[in-house]
């Protein structure tokens, strides 16, 4: 793939028992797959994309994506156990980038600015943090973080902690240093003291956010930035993704009559002689 310094890793291996089993980054929105919408709105920050899944999303989907290569895992014990162990695959491979821009399956990019927003932070990093979470600040959210400054050092979930009016919420796109995100879920994981071989374990999903807080704990923690709401969305059932899809149709709508009055006073001022 030539120069891979920066990748994509789009982590689409969950079950989607809420959305009927169906793999939410290859469903269609419009006429167009969610993943191939991840990939236009993304790929051009980017050197190559890579996209973790089931083995039988793999072997279902493999011929019918493009600009990106599968990599098929056994679906791990959690986002953060799932995202590492496509990691590990891609070291195996010898195509680990040196940093990674990581989004989940699920979410549906209406704009390239909160990855616009997440790379001009990335760039002025300290050398502790592990990386960047773009973050909006989001009305009811079902997750939001508590924060040291600029670092994010806790991480709280409305069905566990109780509903907020307001909070500082992840918009599912993250910017990491990917060597030493690795040493930390593998770190986090011994830790946790997961035993992969029995999937009835009594610790709780490894959770990429509930990571963050581990992270912090061991001086190398993640920072946030803000963007502004609505530039990603994500869905759960049928009817957030007709939500979505009628927010981006009304969008268009606007976008195309935008264009149409450009043209009418780009006329006016330029009149055909």
């Amino acid at each position: 793939m030539g120069d891979n310094r920066r990748g994509l890793v789009v982590v689409a291996s969950g079950n989607a028992t809420r959305f009927g089993g169906c793999a939410k980054a290859f469903c269609f929105i419009g006429k167009e797959m969610n993943i191939g919408r991840t990939i236009r709105f993304l790929s051009r920050f980017t050197d190559s994309v890579y996209v973790i899944v089931k083995q039988t999303d793999y072997l279902k989907y493999k011929d019918q994506t493009e600009y990106c290569e599968l990599v098929p895992i056994e679906t791990g014990q959690g986002d953060a156990h799932s995202l590492l162990k496509g990691l590990r695959k891609l070291k195996a491979d010898g195509i680990l980038p040196q940093e990674i821009l990581v989004c989940w399956g699920d979410a549906v990019f209406l704009s390239d600015r909160p990855v616009r927003d997440l790379l001009r932070t990335a760039a002025l990093t300290e050398e502790t943090s592990a990386g960047v979470s773009v973050c909006a600040l989001d009305a009811s959210p079902y997750a939001w973080f508590g924060l040291d400054g600029k670092y994010i050092s806790k991480s709280y979930f409305a069905s566990r902690d109780g509903n907020i009016a307001q909070g500082i919420h992840d918009q599912s796109l993250f910017y990491f240093k990917t060597h030493v995100l690795m040493e930390l879920l593998e770190a986090f994981w011994c830790e946790l003291r997961f035993n992969e071989k029995d999937r009835d374990q009594p610790y709780g999903e490894m959770k990429l956010l509930k990571a963050f807080e581990y992270f912090y704990q061991k001086g190398k923690p993640v920072e946030y930035t803000l963007t502004k709401p609505g530039g990603v969305m994500s869905f759960n059932t049928e009817e957030e993704l007709l939500q979505i899809e009628e927010l981006i149709q009304i969008q268009e709508k606007l976008r195309y009559h935008a264009d149409q009055k450009e043209n009418v006073q780009a006329k006016r001022r330029y009149p055909v002689v």
